[in-house]
């Protein structure tokens, strides 16, 4: 398992390697564990930690038995972790209307505006994001930012067009945040982004997304 990321790693591979990974939206690790874990920002660590040797071992084998059908694999993997949603927790109103308030917004609006928005007090909007989210509103709307960044490149390979269309006005400022959360230049993402060749399960993948 991995932790909320808030800045770039790498994955290298021997050989021909297939992988199936479960994205959650921020705030759900609570719902899913009933557990706070501020320390798994930026750290892997053995899902045994947390669902136990038994039920990994479990997850193991199905993954195992269903590798060859990737559509049959996906729904065995929902099936385990919607068996595994906490039914004690819940995210709390507040942080629920934050996030969705910085993903509408891009990432862009200061956490004092969003706090006033909201109407909370911004000591109390990084508490909550800090017991949830587990990055500060600010880490977070940083994260949304480039996210958007990249939605923008994905439809149109355009560096300047997208630095402008998602608020960076200054071009040295758009590369060094671009550095600092993806470990490459603009340049040489687009530039691997464009040489990247299809593969079939991505048809599947856009269907499950």
């Amino acid at each position: 398992m991995c932790g909320q990321t808030a800045r770039p790693f790498a994955m290298h591979f021997t050989g021909e390697v297939a992988t199936l990974g479960v994205m959650v939206e921020p705030a759900t690790f609570r719902l899913l564990f009933g557990a706070v874990m501020s320390d798994l920002v930026d750290h892997v660590f053995d899902a045994a930690a947390l669902l136990g040797s038994v039920r990994t071992r479990h997850l193991h084998a199905e993954m195992e038995r269903h590798c060859q059908q990737p559509a049959v694999l996906v729904a065995a993997f929902e099936r385990f972790w919607y068996r595994t949603l906490s039914a004690k927790t819940s995210v709390p109103t507040g942080v629920a209307g934050a996030l969705a308030a910085i993903r509408a917004g891009g990432g862009q609006q200061p956490v004092g505006k969003l706090a006033q928005h909201l109407g909370i007090g911004r000591r109390t909007l990084e508490r909550r994001f800090a017991e949830h989210v587990y990055l500060s509103p600010k880490g977070w709307s940083r994260l949304m930012h480039f996210n958007n960044v990249l939605g923008t490149l994905a439809s149109r390979p355009a560096l300047t067009q997208a630095a402008l269309e998602n608020g960076y006005y200054d071009q040295a400022h758009f590369q060094h945040e671009f550095r600092a959360l993806s470990g490459l230049t603009p340049q040489q993402f687009l530039a691997a982004m464009q040489a990247r060749a299809p593969h079939p399960l991505d048809t599947l993948a856009a269907t499950i997304l």
